[in-house]
């Protein structure tokens, strides 16, 4: 209801879908935090089991969704 609500406001707004397939990073990133105890954190290299979701992102490989 609440996004509803900020699209019916007086302004330009543009939706994009993008299935989990195509947000791989984000959601690593999502599982992890959800399963910190710290509110916020600072990360100064990538994550070793995110590497190749980022190569595959570099290289331009895009994921069927059955």
């Amino acid at each position: 209801m609440a996004i509803k609500n900020l699209l019916h406001k007086n302004w330009v707004v543009s939706l994009r879908h993008n299935f989990r397939e195509g947000n791989d990073a984000a959601g690593y990133l999502a599982k992890k935090g959800d399963m910190s105890d710290n509110s916020h954190a600072i990360l100064y290299e990538v994550p070793p089991n995110m590497v190749a979701v980022l190569l595959a992102y570099v290289m331009g490989v895009e994921f069927v969704r059955p």
